[in-house]
């Protein structure tokens, strides 16, 4: 902490010695007054508040809406110089009430939590974090380089062993059975789970491959990767930045409302997802047969009538995730704390048919393991089920349902999430589409009830098909925030464009941009060119870029990859931030 100007201070300044009266905090405090750092007694009063919500409600969380709220007031006051010693006086006076926890016998339970609180205060993850955060490097570099060296060494030798001497060889994919029926965007942060968004629109119907599971970021493996289905659906972003994994799923047909939910993830997660319904012919039925490649590729010969066996898709299918990731700025702040990040999840998807669904579910679990921090070291949930149904030649409707528990939001916050959604499409011609929807969500936070809110948003779009199985997409949001803190109470627009192309033989690479201007309720404090100060609506905006890539190294088995970068800007100094997240992939189904 840099030095600060000496002023009058009373030291030993906690709860019991104010009195409040409407918006004003009186201090009584008759037997003690220095001098010394402006911000030691609002630390100390900080520290003790934290330490008697650990006492009183098992729970060192449970006023932090309105410690945040105090701090907030006090550097308004005092300035922003003061923040960095408030927090280490905060932190220095939980460091003290370890030593008090074990003089007194009522206390001595409370000693364990008051020693993690301040190891995880002070970034250090004592001797549990110091294992797992081996466990997780060691983990992440493994995994990696048996993806860069074994895979794809195995994939060739298999492919050069089956080539057979004076035979002509057409796609690999002819003798694969079609996906299954539609994969569903992944959840994300599900890794809202930190990390590695999940957006994919892949895969054509010919090649068989598992979608992805953010933790954005991470910060919803719990959100991994649905099954192959036969009619492709958008893929949704969700993760958290939950740790979410890329995965493929047939090349999208039509894909409806814009995918402007995300984890991501990388992270994820693992969480908000949207669809793609099938490609329809002209005169309205949806085609289930995929398009043959105009050139042929190098595969084994395709299989005689005497050799094929007829295969019924199975109504339930099974998935496993493995996700590796790095965040250059794991909590969205100016502390820039970087953090690898290993996700595992698995997963279970049903659909009432094997080729034209109306009904379908899917339920995932994943582990979100970090170094550098235990607060996004979690276990998250995403169960999801959709009803679909289409209104003559035209029109198409969904109406789906999803909950998510301890997945990453958007806005980079572990939270529970319990959403209600109505998508609805419009086929203007056989390649341009029109997408409406909105969504009725509400939001729970263990740690800060404040928090708690009511986001419904609106949104639409227009989608529209290219040659060779590309795809553009640009769509629009409108979302409010109505939490029960009014500091965190705000209206969002979110502007988003896509394209999704065919990349490296069976690949697909799709690339996004995002621009998000937020208008919070909350006033900030700004200084003028002539010096004063005034108080003006907290205004950010954010933009977000990102690219992925999946590839199937055989049947059964898909390899992700995908970048992500995000920079947000604000009239609040210390809401400005830039991240990195990086991850990779592998997703296996059955």
């Amino acid at each position: 902490v840099s030095p600060s100007p000496v002023r009058g201070i009373h030291r030993d300044f906690y709860p019991d010695h104010v009195l409040a009266s409407g918006p004003r905090l009186y201090l009584l405090d008759f037997d003690l007054y220095c001098a010394g750092d402006p911000g030691l007694d609002v630390g100390n009063f900080l520290g003790h508040m934290a330490e008697q919500s650990l006492r009183a409600t098992g729970q060192a969380d449970s006023w932090r809406d309105q410690e945040e709220a105090l701090e907030e007031r006090f550097v308004e006051l005092a300035g922003e110089r003061v923040r960095p010693s408030v927090r280490a006086y905060t932190t220095l006076t939980l460091v003290r009430h370890i030593y008090l926890s074990t003089q007194f016998a009522e206390r001595h339970q409370f000693t364990e939590p008051l020693l993690e609180l301040c190891e995880q205060r002070l970034g250090v993850g004592g001797r549990a974090n110091g294992r797992k955060s081996a466990f997780t490097v060691v983990g992440s570099l493994v995994m990696v380089a048996w993806l860069l060296l074994l895979l794809p060494r195995l994939a060739i030798s298999q492919t050069l062993s089956q080539l057979q001497p004076g035979v002509a060889y057409t796609t690999i994919a002819s003798t694969v059975p079609p996906p299954q029926t539609r994969p569903r965007r992944a959840h994300a942060v599900t890794v809202r789970d930190l990390i590695l968004s999940a957006t994919a629109q892949r895969r054509q119907m010919k090649s068989i491959t598992p979608l992805r599971h953010q933790d954005s970021s991470e910060p919803n493996i719990a959100s991994t990767v649905p099954p192959p289905q036969t009619r492709p659906r958008r893929v949704h972003v969700a993760t958290e930045r939950h740790l979410t994994t890329s995965s493929s799923v047939p090349q999208p047909q039509m894909k409806s409302i814009a995918r402007l939910r995300s984890q991501d993830s990388a992270e994820q997660s693992t969480a908000d997802r949207r669809h793609n319904v099938n490609e329809t012919k002209p005169d309205g039925e949806r085609s289930s047969t995929p398009t043959e490649p105009s050139s042929p590729q190098i595969g084994p010969p395709p299989a005689t009538k005497s050799q094929e066996v007829p295969s019924t898709p199975r109504p339930w299918s099974f998935y496993m995730v493995l996700s590796s990731v790095f965040d250059t700025n794991i909590n969205h702040n100016e502390e820039n704390l970087q953090a690898f990040g290993l996700v595992a999840g698995a997963g279970f998807h049903y659909r009432n048919h094997p080729t034209r669904p109306t009904f379908e579910f899917n339920y995932e679990v994943a582990r979100h393991t970090y170094t550098a921090t235990d607060q996004w070291d979690r276990t998250s949930h995403n169960l999801r089920a959709s009803w679909e149904r289409k209104l003559g030649r035209r029109w198409e409707t969904e109406t789906s349902g999803e909950i998510s528990l301890k997945g990453s939001t958007e806005d980079r916050e572990l939270a529970d999430r319990y959403m209600l959604e109505q998508e609805v499409q419009f086929r203007l011609s056989k390649r341009n589409r029109l997408n409406f929807g909105g969504a009725f969500r509400l939001k729970r936070y263990d740690d800060n009830p404040g928090r708690n809110a009511f986001n419904p948003y609106l949104e639409g779009g227009f989608e529209q098909r290219l040659g060779g199985e590309r795809k553009w997409e640009i769509s629009y949001r409108y979302e409010t925030n109505r939490s029960q803190n009014e500091r965190f109470k705000y209206i969002r627009w979110t502007y988003s464009a896509e394209f999704t192309t065919p990349l490296m033989r069976q690949g697909w690479l799709t690339v996004e941009a995002k621009y998000r201007p937020q208008k919070y309720a909350r006033l900030v404090e700004i200084e003028i060119e002539d010096g004063d100060d005034i108080e003006v609506p907290r205004r950010d905006q954010r933009w977000i870029f990102g690219a992925e890539w999946s590839w199937p190294l055989w049947r059964n088995l898909e390899l992700g990859a995908n970048y992500k970068f995000e920079t947000r800007s604000s009239n609040d100094p210390d809401k400005k931030f830039n991240a990195h997240l990086m991850g990779v992939s592998l997703t296996y189904r059955w």
